[in-house]
């Protein structure tokens, strides 16, 4: 007995340095794959925001050719076209400069709307679920108004919290995300009601000195087999 004891106390503080590592390379791996989950969003979502813009700044260029065939390439005609297409670039621009601040990381806590900030995560996401026939609902239950727009972060005059805003957001997001893609699965799987247009819902209740939020959506559900392990970090490909 003394003969292992001494040897287990010989390889205790090795097996504490490896152990100690390796959970640090797994969190440095969870911290990678978090990062890189949180930019192909941004990219999307910026692909999304784009769309439209860059649809109406290719008919402008086009519509310059056949100005200048028909005579109508005039000083007023310029001005015009340049206005239009300046204002799709600021909107562009502007894209780029809200998705980088959405998706930057926060150090300290904030005090902020959560309410607002779960309008500006739908609001991000509204192109991807109206392609995708996806409606969605913020209904704050004090006082109780509903809103499907960005205008329903203003229905809650207390829904102030001190928190870390961009690990919320980024919650948020991954939740409406999961949900968006259930809805997609469930329509593509050929059950009954696959056909049923998407709705997600976000409630926020005032209990006290907390907000409660709870979250639907009808695309089925999580599987029972998978249930359990829904927590697990996801592994890198």
């Amino acid at each position: 007995m003394e003969d292992e004891l001494h040897e287990l106390n010989s390889t205790l503080e090795q097996r504490v340095v490896e152990e100690t590592n390796k959970r640090r390379a797994q969190e440095y791996m969870l911290i990678q794959n978090s990062k890189m989950a949180a930019m192909g969003e941004m990219m999307a979502a910026i692909a999304h925001q784009w769309k439209q813009p860059l649809s109406t700044l290719a008919i402008l260029v086009q519509d310059i050719i056949d100005a200048y065939e028909y005579g109508e390439l005039d000083d007023a005609y310029i001005r015009t076209t340049v206005g239009k297409s300046m204002s799709q670039i600021q909107f562009m621009s502007k894209t780029i400069e809200d998705f980088s601040n959405f998706f930057k990381p926060s150090s300290k806590k904030e005090t902020c709307d959560i309410i607002k900030i779960a309008s500006d995560v739908l609001a991000m996401l509204t192109e991807q679920l109206k392609n995708n026939s996806i409606s969605y609902s913020i209904t704050c239950h004090s006082p109780n108004r509903t809103g499907s727009s960005t205008a329903a972060g203003a229905c809650c005059k207390d829904a102030v919290i001190t928190t870390y805003r961009s690990q919320f957001a980024h919650v948020l997001l991954n939740i409406i995300n999961n949900a968006k893609d259930a809805i997609i699965n469930k329509k593509r799987s050929g059950l009954p009601d696959a056909k049923e247009d998407g709705m997600i819902s976000l409630d926020f209740y005032k209990e006290g000195d907390m907000f409660k939020l709870l979250i639907r959506d009808n695309g089925g559900g999580i599987p029972e087999h998978i249930i359990d392990r829904i927590f697990e970090p996801r592994k890198s490909s």
